[in-house]
């Protein structure tokens, strides 16, 4: 998912914060443990979350969540 996100940050602005789940385990504290990785939030910029999806998407399903986000 790293290659999808990255490529899409070129064409909408839009910042991406990676995280580890071996390194940052407390970020993790929230999450179900059972939970299909990776785990993507789309949040604003007062931190709220906007949509969730878990798994592998590909670069045209995240492209369209990023619409209409901008959108809202």
């Amino acid at each position: 998912m790293d290659n999808v996100i990255k490529d899409l940050k070129d064409i909408y602005e839009f910042e991406y914060v990676c995280y580890d789940l071996d390194n940052d385990r407390e970020k993790f504290l929230n999450f179900d443990e059972n939970e299909k990785l990776p785990v993507i939030e789309f949040v604003d910029n007062n931190g709220n979350v906007l949509k969730t999806i878990n798994g592998e998407h590909s670069k045209k399903e995240v492209e369209n969540i990023l619409i209409s986000l901008e959108e809202k």
